[in-house]
């Protein structure tokens, strides 16, 4: 049998919808433009145009006509239109106002809703229904003056789209817990090489958690229960308010508390963490002999080390190629009273687990551009869950600093990360040669 191309009804009744459109517009004194094969839920654009001057406005409305024979739920009254949710997002979308313009072409009727008006509100988008009152929403010529006012408005584009839902951000700020004093001793270490020289010659158990100045020795705790009562004259060991410098308005004085925090953190985490001062970071230092390292994360293992090798061309041999170390950059800030530990998530690269690689800083900005929100986060979280599990039972020692959970802060309304990260980010994203380091 042989098969013939065929012509549906319904084809011949889309085309009359938007003649009859046409025909309004005409009649109306306004321009029509209808839409290019690749405009998708547009049929075609109003332009707006000033009937006495002949003056065409360049103010432009979008039309989506639907023309059918009898609409769900119709009566003498109106009828319903239910939505498909594409189109919505489309018509939401638009910088322009979108008319949804539904017609009984045979009969020479047609009516109309401003649809993104109407579905600017979130309970009705949701619904996706729009109802049509046959007397007031009639598409006619005597309703010039209504199109030329939607045409007037210059709303922005993107409160047309909904909200975002609430979100909770996540902050990389861990609150701090200290004691309550500062504890000051008199010293003659003027420097860490004289700490060093009597460390040496005590031997024992090294602390790090001090502080050299004028003199002085201060720590967080008391140095006559520690390894720093070698350091400094234990027979006149005296105590102040930690506030004294936590809370001063003297900046030298606050420079000094914040240097004390960190010393304290250093010597807190030196079974497991090690300090590089030139990029002033802690960082996972690498096991002996060299291997990967894997840690306990809040989700499952982490790896904290990788070590990555390269085939040599000319001797077909594998050769060390980096270590890649999880690190991070500490700072403390104060809000509201509280200090906290800022967490600026980063790595460090080795050539052999110790020496810094010579191109460090070319593999630290290809992995800080796949580095994406989630990532950044797990980041966060792991440090999160390191810094504030509770001591061992095996610790011979208390923690001088205590630390709480990410501050977080809850919005009414969430960021939509598709508007702020912007193209330029995207296409830094797809650089060659630059997924391995995310291995």
């Amino acid at each position: 049998m042989r098969e013939h191309k065929l012509a549906p009804d319904s084809e011949l009744s889309a085309q009359k919808g938007i003649n009859l459109i046409e025909e309004v517009l005409l009649e109306m004194g306004f321009l029509w433009h209808v839409a290019g094969p690749f405009d998708h839920g547009i049929d075609g654009r109003i332009e707006l145009r000033d009937a006495k001057a002949k003056l065409p406005l360049n103010r432009l409305l979008g039309v989506q006509s639907k023309a059918w024979g009898k609409f769900v739920e119709e009566d003498e009254q109106g009828f319903s239109f239910l939505c498909d949710p594409a189109d919505i997002d489309y018509w939401m979308r638009s910088e322009s106002p979108v008319l949804l313009v539904c017609s009984h072409p045979d009969e020479r009727l047609a009516w109309f809703v401003c649809v993104t008006d109407l579905f600017s509100d979130a309970e009705v988008r949701a619904k996706r229904r729009v109802r049509f009152d046959k007397n007031k929403d009639r598409f006619d010529a005597s309703k010039a003056a209504e199109l030329l006012q939607l045409g007037a408005r210059r709303d922005p584009v993107v409160p047309r789209r909904p909200p975002a839902p609430p979100e909770v951000l996540v902050s990389n700020l861990l609150p701090i817990q200290h004691g309550q004093w500062i504890w000051r001793a008199p010293s003659e270490c003027r420097d860490h090489q004289d700490v060093q020289a009597l460390y040496e010659a005590a031997g024992g158990r090294r602390a790090s958690d001090y502080l050299l100045r004028g003199g002085h020795l201060y720590s967080l705790r008391d140095p006559r229960e520690c390894g720093l009562r070698h350091l400094c004259d234990v027979d006149q060991v005296t105590s102040f308010a930690a506030s004294d410098w936590a809370q001063s308005d003297d900046a030298a004085l606050v420079r000094q508390w914040v240097e004390l925090l960190r010393r304290s953190l250093l010597h807190q985490t030196k079974h497991e963490l090690q300090w590089q001062p030139a990029r002033r970071l802690f960082y996972f230092p690498a096991s002996e002999p060299l291997k990967e390292r894997h840690i306990e994360g809040p989700t499952g293992k982490r790896t904290v080390v990788k070590v990555k090798h390269y085939i040599d061309r000319k001797s077909g041999k594998e050769r060390l190629k980096y270590v890649r170390h999880q690190a991070f950059r500490p700072g403390f800030v104060e809000a509201d009273g509280v200090w906290h530990l800022e967490i600026e998530p980063d790595y460090y690269f080795t050539r052999d687990g110790e020496r810094e690689s010579a191109f460090a800083d070319e593999y630290l900005a290809g992995i800080k551009r796949l580095d994406k929100n989630t990532a950044v986060l797990g980041h966060l979280r792991m440090w999160e869950h390191l810094l504030s599990r509770p001591p061992s039972l095996l610790s011979n020692e208390p923690p001088l600093l205590g630390f709480g959970k990410l501050v977080t802060v809850e919005v009414e309304v969430g960021i939509d990360d598709a508007l702020w990260r912007g193209r330029e980010n995207r296409d830094a994203d797809a650089l060659p040669g630059q997924e391995e380091l995310a291995a």
